[in-house]
């Protein structure tokens, strides 16, 4: 879900595609509940990723079914927003 918002917000999706692309996750919505999270938590653990080179976070986003946009470069404050709005889908 949040690699679907940060598809959209870097402009790879139109807001038509995510909507429609949003649908099969938010199927587990009912099963998924999240009571509280830290955006800035989930971010330090994602530089941890072993794809990360440069002290860059390295992200696989979403263009269509099938065909992925790999080693994006995205702005910090970009990935935070996109794990909030991600998240907040997913809230009690």
């Amino acid at each position: 879900v949040c690699a679907l918002e940060l598809s959209k917000s870097v402009g790879l999706i139109s807001t038509k595609i995510f909507k429609k692309y949003i649908q099969l996750p938010l199927t587990l919505k009912d099963k998924i509940k999240i009571e509280t999270y830290d955006v800035s938590a989930i971010h330090e653990i994602m530089k941890r990723d072993k794809k990360n080179r440069d002290n860059k976070i390295k992200l696989i986003l979403v263009k269509e079914i099938g065909n992925l946009a790999v080693d994006c470069d995205v702005d910090d404050n970009e990935i935070e927003k996109s794990i909030s709005v991600g998240m907040n889908y997913f809230l009690k």
